[in-house]
């Protein structure tokens, strides 16, 4: 039974450093997406506070 051979250290190393770009990477557009989910989430919260001044609006001049 032959036993399996090592990996050479520089292959290895290749395989982390590609791990780590990828992980990198992933966080950045992570990053990204988080910003502009936060932007768009105060877009609409002005924009509910809009249609709720509206609203209130009209009902103050129905009643």
């Amino acid at each position: 039974m032959m036993r399996p051979q090592p990996k050479p250290k520089g292959m290895t190393a290749m395989g982390a450093n590609r791990a780590l770009d990828h992980q990198a990477k992933t966080l950045a557009e992570l990053t990204e997406l988080w910003i502009a989910t936060g932007k768009r989430v105060l877009e609409l919260t002005e924009l509910v506070e809009t249609l709720e001044a509206k609203v209130a609006a009209l009902e103050a001049a129905r009643g």
